[in-house]
């Protein structure tokens, strides 16, 4: 049998050839014998909006972080005389230094100040890098305050004393900690209407 293939008849083109155009490059002309073809660029992935939750305005958070400090100090002053002069229990001074104590009441006061400017640091710094931060900021200030809770029960004061300074510190740890949570929430608020 005879092999039968197709062939491909290729016929002349008639007429002149296309006049080659000159390719623009930037913003001179080349020659089309000199011009050089470009890849087009590689797409960029498209950015990801910023985390709504991260967005905040500092300088309200510490506004709220200062009236915080001031409540909790105020707090342990509060407690400290409460302790003191209706209970009779003596937390963090002798019993003759009086309601008011003595340097220790305004050393109590001024920690509890410093704490809640500390966790405002690190609220922070959590709202600035982690993820889900007002969560770990709970877990952490909940154990830190657990630790304030069982430290003075170790203590060897007397009971009354021992119950008393946790309880004091249980409320500070509470307050500090709900307090700043709605700072934050008012931080954020404060940055989506300023229209940042």
């Amino acid at each position: 049998m005879a092999d039968e293939r197709r062939t491909t008849r290729f016929e002349p083109v008639t007429g002149p050839p296309e006049p080659r155009r000159p390719v623009r490059d930037s913003f001179r002309e080349v020659p089309p014998e000199t011009a050089v073809l470009r890849e087009p660029p590689p797409r960029r992935r498209p950015v990801a909006p910023p985390d709504p939750s991260r967005r905040f305005d500092a300088a309200t958070l510490w506004a709220g972080s200062v009236a915080t400090a001031l409540v909790t100090g105020l707090l342990a002053i509060v407690g400290i005389l409460v302790a003191r002069g209706l209970l009779g229990v003596d937390v963090l001074a002798p019993k003759g230094d009086g309601v008011w104590g003595n340097a220790n009441t305004l050393t109590y006061a001024l920690t509890s100040a410093a704490c809640a400017l500390g966790a405002t640091a690190l609220l922070q710094l959590l709202l600035a890098t982690t993820p889900n931060a007002i969560r770990f900021f709970s877990w952490i200030m909940v154990l830190l305050t657990a630790i304030a809770v069982v430290l003075p029960l170790s203590l060897s004061v007397s009971p009354e004393a021992k119950a008393f300074t946790a309880v004091l510190n249980l409320v500070i740890g509470v307050v500090i900690v709900l307090l700043l949570r709605g700072v934050v929430g008012s931080a954020r608020r404060k940055w989506a209407e300023s229209g940042r």
